[in-house]
């Protein structure tokens, strides 16, 4: 009835084994690094607890024989489902739907295989929270029914119509002595192909080839995101994504939004030094004013920019962690808004395009922290800090 969930806080020379060893408990498995003193490890198991907390992972027992699908907007009202059975940050008091969609890929000759029970579960969710599916496969059909309404002129063998003499289709309702006629009812006015030679004309109707649509095959199939015409975002209508709201581009793949293009803790679109072109930021050459080069993925500078960039937006939280960390949860909690993660090492590579310090003074005696600023998938922001130096 209970459930667990691993973590694994090991040093970095044990790390890449341990890895190893989540990577088969999947979900339920993570690793982290801990310092050589495990002044740490109440943040990793907090951060971990964090993470655990604001997911939602959806996995299931169904066999090859069904194929199940997984559609939420993860809780954002007005936005387009996706096929997913992952939901990250989320909130206490949120309600997040799912629809599930199940389809047979094929019938097993064996009867007792006709009857499926399929368990989903919650693998984060501290308690068991299984929903289990009944589900009953259509498989069963009479062999023949030469007098079913199904097909009009033929004979239904499990559920394929064999059509009379002189009839086809998949109802055996097209009359094949009225060849000509159903040809130029696929002849689009002004044209003279059938199915704009993009499909078969069958009883009257066009039949298009893969990547064309519409009632005479005269339209191309719309751009694709991860195989979903319009990216699930937008409507395909003749070759064109109308896009639904808060989307935009050939295929809706950009957000209006600038969201996307803000950094955790930050209030400015691309640090003021770019602009945001489709959730991404595009950095200026030089930035108006200090003529420095900014980049970056919300175009924050390094440490060779003086600190400016988004280095001051952590240099409290940093301050806090070394020097009053009594004091340093209420620091980083950020106005509890993706409150900031910190982890003490040993040291930080100061190549890193997003190093940074902090400079001290207290009693005359002049210090920096030196640290490195990481983005986490969920958006949130990973501080990792080594020991302060002494530079008087």
């Amino acid at each position: 009835k209970k459930k667990i969930n691993l973590i694994f806080a090991v040093t970095e020379d044990r790390r890449l084994e341990y890895e190893q060893i989540a990577s088969l408990l999947k979900e339920k498995g993570r690793v982290a690094t801990l310092a050589a003193n495990s002044s740490n490890i109440l943040e990793i198991i907090k951060q971990s607890y964090h993470d655990i907390l604001t997911k939602v992972v959806l996995r299931d027992n169904s066999s090859a024989l069904i194929d199940l699908r997984y559609y939420t907007n993860c809780g954002k009202p007005g936005h387009v489902e996706k096929i997913t059975s992952e939901c990250s940050s989320i909130q206490e008091g949120m309600i997040y739907d799912f629809r599930i969609e199940l389809s047979l890929n094929d019938c097993p000759k064996n009867q007792e295989f006709w009857t499926q029970r399929i368990a989903i579960d919650d693998v984060l969710a501290s308690e068991a929270s299984e929903t289990v599916i009944e589900v009953e496969l259509q498989c069963g059909c009479d062999c023949e029914n030469p007098n079913s309404s199904h097909c009009n002129y033929g004979t239904d063998v499990c559920g394929i119509c064999q059509c009379n003499r002189g009839w086809s289709g998949e109802k055996c309702d097209c009359d094949e002595s009225a060849w000509t006629e159903n040809t130029l009812l696929c002849i689009a006015p002004g044209e003279s192909s059938a199915c704009s030679n993009r499909g078969e004309c069958t009883c009257g109707s066009c039949t298009c080839d893969p990547g064309y649509n519409g009632n005479y095959c005269e339209c191309s199939a719309c751009d694709k995101v991860n195989g979903i015409e319009c990216g699930g975002r937008g409507i395909c209508n003749c070759s064109v994504c109308n896009c639904l709201e808060g989307w935009y581009g050939e295929s809706c793949q950009c957000p209006t939004g600038n969201e996307l293009c803000i950094a955790p803790g930050s209030t400015d679109v691309c640090g003021n030094h770019g602009y945001c072109d489709c959730g991404q930021c595009r950095c200026n050459v030089t930035a108006p004013g200090d003529g420095l080069l900014y980049r970056g993925l919300y175009c924050e500078s390094s440490a060779s920019a003086g600190g400016t960039g988004l280095c001051v937006l952590y240099e409290a939280c940093v301050n806090a962690t070394v020097e009053t960390p009594e004091v340093a949860d209420k620091v980083c909690n950020h106005e509890g808004n993706s409150p900031y993660g910190t982890e003490l090492v040993e040291t930080v590579d100061t190549d890193n395009d997003h190093y940074c310090i902090v400079r001290t003074a207290k009693e005359n005696t002049i210090c920096t922290i030196p640290y490195v600023y990481y983005f986490t998938r969920e958006n949130t922001v990973l501080l990792k800090i080594a020991p302060k130096v002494r530079i008087n």
